[in-house]
């Protein structure tokens, strides 16, 4: 077993969600279950690291998931075969739904976002409401400087009217973290940031990251179900290496897939510009990851002895055609 690179803004010795077993709810009977459990856990670690930076909760990854588990079963019984891919009854059952949420979701065909569920994110709803409620706005429709306590209209207020609790003071520490918001005084505050997220994301790198992650998703279950036709994909990790070492392989490794990339890029270019118009295209991408990260995981040892190189590093390869 290898030590796993820490996730950014993660202490040291903290409980790690990749040691969390699915057997802890309950009995699970199928070990296929139990390791997607386990891989989908490990998946969402980042991911949900990404949308706390940005003011988005539990409730709001779970309204998507729905919508996503709806689209998935009606693409299924599309691909199937099925005369009537959108029917209800048989999503529900799929998908654990029930047939209201169901009817909803696939009549809104993805063209809005869903509505978001009771969990939101407490901090970003509380900032949304100080920048559109009337009573916290100033005569020319700004966010009022407000005192932190006290009647309406004050931050203790805002905050119960709200989230219903009583969490004024973690909920404006959380602001003040973030940079949202900043002490006036002693006993006042103001907006500095309308919105809760302070990451430098910007609307295209947002819809490439999507298209990027569903790709190499996409290609990793081609493999995993055994389909035509079978996907490119090459994996290496190691968890042992020294500050320097990792360093000069991160560029030795960007440098050469920069190389390689490019000639991706002009064989793209090339063929797409010489190709006629067919009814029935093809879509094909590509990338090359390189990732460094700090490891906090001391290395393991076995009768005192550290892990020998043969076992530091992990490698995995899916390219030929799958066995029938």
């Amino acid at each position: 077993m290898h030590p796993r690179a820490i996730q950014s803004g993660e202490r040291p010795g903290s409980q790690r969600l990749s040691d969390w077993d699915p057997r802890a709810n309950g009995p699970m009977d199928d070990p296929l279950k139990e390791a997607a459990s386990k891989a989908v856990l490990r998946l969402l670690e980042p991911l949900a690291q990404g949308l706390l930076e940005l003011g988005l909760g539990v409730g709001h990854l779970q309204a998507l998931a729905e919508m996503a588990f709806v689209s998935a079963a009606r693409t299924e019984l599309s691909e199937s075969g099925d005369p009537k891919p959108d029917n209800v009854a048989r999503i529900a059952v799929q998908t654990g739904l029930s047939r209201n949420a169901v009817t909803e979701l696939l009549a809104s065909r993805g063209q809005r976002l869903p509505r978001p569920k009771p969990f939101e994110h407490r901090a970003d709803r509380v900032l949304r409401a100080w920048c559109t409620e009337s009573d916290y706005l100033d005569s020319a429709g700004n966010p009022a400087v407000i005192s932190i306590r006290g009647a309406a209209p004050s931050f203790q207020a805002l905050v119960k009217q709200v989230s219903k609790m009583q969490l004024s003071r973690t909920i404006l520490k959380d602001l003040q973290r973030v940079g949202a918001v900043r002490r006036v005084g002693t006993g006042h505050v103001q907006v500095i940031r309308r919105t809760y997220g302070r990451t430098a994301w910007d609307l295209s790198m947002m819809s490439q990251l999507g298209e990027e992650l569903r790709d190499h998703l996409r290609a990793l279950l081609q493999s995993l179900r055994r389909r035509d036709p079978p996907a490119f994909h090459r994996y290496v990790v190691s968890s042992e290496l020294g500050e320097e070492q990792a360093a000069i392989l991160e560029r030795d490794f960007s440098s050469a897939g920069n190389s390689l990339f490019k000639s991706f890029e002009n064989a793209l270019a090339h063929e797409s510009s010489g190709s006629r118009r067919t009814p029935r295209t093809h879509r094909l991408s590509a990338s090359i990851t390189v990732l460094r990260e700090r490891n906090f995981d001391p290395a393991p040892r076995a009768n005192g002895k550290g892990a020998s190189r043969k076992n530091s590093v992990r490698r995995s390869a899916r390219t030929t055609k799958n066995p029938r």
